[in-house]
């Protein structure tokens, strides 16, 4: 229980705007947007991106205090902004990736994906370019069912493109499974920026001298798994890790999420 005089302040992400009662709240502060994890089909990736929030959003969020006691929101956005907001906010299937759902959905035996009756559906394509990708990838065959691969793929906790680089890794004779994990998990714990952070505007130049201490010529890959091994050599030894981190600009949080993943017998 929060002593008797004690502020207390609770950061938030949407996660919070439905079904959660925090003891206490008597006030919201609504900065009116959002980080939404968006897929853009014609380049095959996902971004994290700041959108604005829709009405029943802000609504939910208003909700959040008074539920105990007589509570205020403070919207830092003025009415015209919030008389321009959508009504209802985008189901999150119609802007993320599907790969994985359509792989999951061939292999349950539904063949007419375009189709398939989804509760809210899906862009069409986004349906077309996942069956795409996922011929591409050797998931399903000429005759549109899965392949051994694709059902191989569906039991890891990896996107298709990812468990094919795994499997590819482990099948040739180039001997860089270990390597190949690294880099998956950096790349599973952050999609953006892996577990670099995101250098401030106006030190965008100083951020790119920082990671040129782990380029490679090699690619950016490269460069990614030098820095991961490199916060693995300090952080296997438990001293210094954070402030290492802050000198190289290097995401603590993701970099250890990675570090769990790749090597389950080591924490911090």
């Amino acid at each position: 229980m929060t002593p008797h005089g004690t502020r207390k302040v609770i950061l938030a992400t949407n996660i919070a705007e439905t079904s959660l009662t925090v003891p206490g709240v008597r006030f919201v502060i609504d900065t009116g947007v959002q980080k939404r994890r968006l897929f853009n089909p014609s380049l095959g990736i996902e971004s994290l991106q700041v959108h604005k929030i829709s009405k029943s959003s802000a609504a939910q969020r208003a909700g959040r205090a008074g539920r105990e006691a007589k509570g205020t929101c403070y919207r830092l956005y003025p009415q015209v902004e919030f008389d321009g907001l959508k009504d209802n906010t985008t189901p999150e299937i119609r802007d993320c990736d599907i790969v994985s759902l359509v792989l999951m959905l061939k292999i349950q035996g539904h063949d007419d994906i375009l189709n398939f009756p989804f509760l809210d559906r899906p862009k069409r394509d986004s349906v077309v370019r996942s069956l795409e990708a996922l011929y591409l990838l050797g998931a399903l065959g000429k005759d549109g069912k899965p392949t051994e691969l694709g059902k191989q793929m569906n039991l890891l906790p990896l996107t298709p493109q990812l468990a094919k680089v795994l499997f590819s890794a482990a099948r040739g004779e180039e001997n860089c499974v270990a390597e190949v994990i690294d880099i998956i998990a950096c790349l599973s714990v952050s999609n953006a920026n892996a577990i670099f952070m995101t250098s401030e505007p106006g030190k965008r130049e100083e951020g790119t001298e920082l990671r040129s201490h782990f380029a490679s010529p090699l690619g950016d890959l490269i460069t990614l798994l030098r820095a991961f091994r490199e916060f693995l050599s300090v952080a296997i030894h438990g001293v210094g890790v954070k402030e290492w981190c802050r000198k190289w600009e290097i995401n603590w949080r993701a970099a250890k999420n990675a570090m769990v993943s790749s090597r389950p017998r080591f924490w911090i």
